[in-house]
This record gives structure tokens, C-alpha cells and sequence, in this order.
């Protein structure tokens, strides 16, 4: 009985709550599991399990204290760089979970205990450029957004547009902080351009009052070199 209540398993969500719908998580005896994307070969919304997947556990006596993991075969549907440009692939990956509790201990990154049965539209291929493929980071994400929404080829309609996933250093304020986007190889870039964030009239979150752009150049970051000025108005890309 000790053991049984100890195995891992698939929680249907409730069909009542629209937003989860089609959805599964998974716990181990009273612990509610999840997945970050420090852990795993993808980016988390971009996968799905089914809700008959094998699970299997390793404890990991180094790993946030002391924790057992859970390793689960899932599939990924998402763009990635092939040698000739970006393309949409759909694969098998091993997943790997750590507890609920634990999350958002180590980087920042996108994490979801909600996990789709079925997979997920891949990003538009539309404008699409090569940041859709790089891994985001940064010194700090809030907790209901998602370092994801950095490249994730959806544009907002302003800068207070609250209908999309979006990046946020929320609440930290008046401090120094970073956002980066890392790629398996070298390359090349002529342009980058972002847009910031405000949403004022509805919440305390402003753009920077300055910010530069680097790139790593073996273990040391570098300044850019930019032909434009670091803006920091609203409701348009700086380039």
C-alpha cells in the first residue's frame, strides 16, 4: 500500500475548467510535478504526453536539495534550424519532471504542470527569424510570464497588450537586469529588434530607463557596436 501511494500518475484535469481542457498533469503520492525548460531538450509548450505514458523515477540526491525526478516519454512539435533555414519538425523526447514546489530555482524559463495530450500547434513560420530557435533566459522572469515571449514570433498589438505571453522582470524594479537569447552554433546577425513592455494606466510595469545590447564572445559578454539609439518608447520595435 506504502508503495502504491508512492507511483507516479496521470491527473485528468477537471472538464469544468476550460483552460485545461485536454490537459494532464502528474503527481507522485500528494506531490504535484511540472516541467521547466532547464530540464528538457524543448521548450515546454511546445509538447504534449499522453495520458497512458510510462513513468519512471530517479532521485537525485545533488539536484534543488535532494529530489526525485520523474522521466517520461512525450512528443514535440516545434521550429527548429535544419541546413536549409527554419522548419517545423515533430519528434519523440524524453521529458523529464521535478516537483511543483521546487520550480524556478535555478533559471528562469517557461514551466507549465498542465500538459497537453495532444500537441500543439508549432509557432507561425511567418516572419519568422532565426531568434524562434534560440533559447531564452534571464536574470529574473515574474512568475506568470514566460522568458519564452521573447522570441516567440508573436507581436504585440502595444506595448500594453495584455492578450499575449509575455516577459517581465515584475517586481523588480530599479534594478539592473538581463535577457538572453542563446543558440546551439555561431551566426551572424545584421538586425535585432525589440519591444518593450508598459503597462501603465493598468499596472506598475515601465520600460527601462536605458538598456545595450551584447554578444558573448568566448567567455566574456561584449558591447554591440549599434547604428541606431537604444529607444525606449512604447508601442513600436527598436531596431
Amino acid at each position: 500500500t506504502n508503495y502504491e501511494s508512492r507511483k507516479a500518475r496521470h491527473i485528468a484535469a477537471n472538464p469544468n475548467v476550460e483552460s485545461q481542457t485536454g490537459r494532464t498533469a502528474v503527481m507522485r503520492g500528494p506531490v504535484v510535478y511540472c516541467l521547466e525548460d532547464v530540464d528538457n531538450p524543448c521548450p515546454v509548450d511546445q509538447v504534449a504526453l499522453a495520458e497512458t505514458a510510462a513513468i519512471d523515477t530517479e532521485h537525485r540526491g545533488e539536484l534543488l536539495g535532494g529530489v526525485t525526478v520523474l522521466k517520461v516519454q512525450g512528443k514535440r512539435r516545434g521550429i527548429v534550424e535544419t541546413d536549409d533555414g527554419l522548419g517545423v519538425i515533430e519528434n519523440d523526447v524524453e521529458l523529464t519532471m521535478v516537483p511543483y514546489y521546487a520550480w524556478d530555482n535555478r533559471e528562469a524559463g517557461n514551466m507549465v504542470v498542465w500538459i497537453p495530450t495532444e500537441l500543439p500547434e508549432a509557432a507561425s513560420m511567418e516572419n519568422a527569424t532565426l531568434a524562434v530557435v534560440a533559447k531564452s533566459s534571464a536574470s529574473h522572469c515574474h512568475s506568470a510570464d514566460a522568458t519564452l515571449a521573447v522570441n516567440d514570433n508573436i507581436l504585440p498589438a502595444n506595448s500594453n497588450d495584455h492578450s499575449i505571453p509575455r516577459m517581465t522582470w515584475w517586481s523588480h524594479r530599479g534594478s539592473e537586469e538581463w535577457v538572453a537569447l542563446g543558440f546551439d552554433k555561431p551566426h551572424t546577425f545584421s538586425k535585432m529588434e525589440i519591444y518593450w513592455f508598459d503597462d501603465t494606466g493598468r499596472g506598475a510595469c515601465r520600460v527601462p530607463a536605458s538598456w545595450k545590447l551584447l554578444y558573448k564572445d568566448g567567455e566574456r559578454w561584449q558591447p554591440v557596436q549599434a547604428t541606431s539609439s537604444y529607444g525606449v518608447a512604447r508601442d513600436q520595435f527598436h531596431t
